[in-house]
């Protein structure tokens, strides 16, 4: 966020959430044997635009 914020966009426009495990985009769950690769698709920032 502070390099969201640093680019110039209002802190009060910016929402951080961090999901974990709860929402993957990969199959890396409990006990599965993954590459770093593969966790670092979990390991993202999503901007999405509010709707009007």
């Amino acid at each position: 966020m502070e390099f969201i914020e640093k680019k110039g966009i209002p802190k009060t426009n910016l929402i951080a959430k961090g999901f974990g495990y709860t929402k993957q985009i990969n199959n890396c769950g409990d006990n599965l044997i993954c590459t770093d690769a593969k966790h670092a698709l979990n390991r993202r920032t999503e901007i999405k635009r509010e709707k009007d």
